[in-house]
């Protein structure tokens, strides 16, 4: 996992402490999810159930400190904004080969799901050549869902429905 010392830095707070930057692959959109496009990009959580992914690191130290950019702009450096709560969960790891590498590498893969009530949707796609960086993501995304289901169910059970 790539911890962004800089960004610490830059913020001053206990925030990037548990951000833990990285990059890897990523399908963002509908077209690199269709065309099965994978693209570079930069994954920070924000807040501890909000994950932001930029298309490089450079945009998120503009989004995290430069002081010129007004809230839209600095909205419009997010390629994506996920907030994750009980109705998301996360694909197995697999590996697949893609001709987008050298000579067709191969690359590990999970996805982000959201689950409507007409089924899961896609949410996002990570990738990466080695499996160790996406087994942390996965693991702190899955974390971060987890303790997501566990608020709701605390507060379903604090909700009362007798008068």
């Amino acid at each position: 996992m790539i911890c962004c010392f800089f960004c610490f830095k830059i913020i001053g707070d206990w925030r990037s402490l548990y951000s833990l930057p990285g990059e890897c692959l990523a399908r963002v959109s509908a077209r690199t999810l269709l065309m099965k496009d994978w693209k570079q990009c930069f994954w920070v959580f924000d807040q501890p159930d909000v994950l932001l992914v930029f298309r490089e690191r450079k945009d998120y130290l503009d989004y995290a400190a430069n002081p010129y950019l007004d809230k839209a702009m600095r909205e419009f450096t997010i390629k994506k904004r996920i907030v994750l709560t009980a109705c998301f969960s996360t694909t197995p790891i697999s590996q697949k080969s893609y001709g987008i590498l050298t000579s067709s590498q191969m690359v590990y893969h999970f996805t982000v799901e959201e689950a409507h009530d007409y089924g899961p949707s896609t949410a996002i796609k990570f990738g990466a050549p080695a499996i160790s960086i996406l087994e942390d993501l996965r693991a702190t995304i899955n974390e971060r869902i987890g303790d997501a289901k566990n608020a709701h169910r605390k507060s379903r059970a604090g909700t009362t429905t007798g008068k």
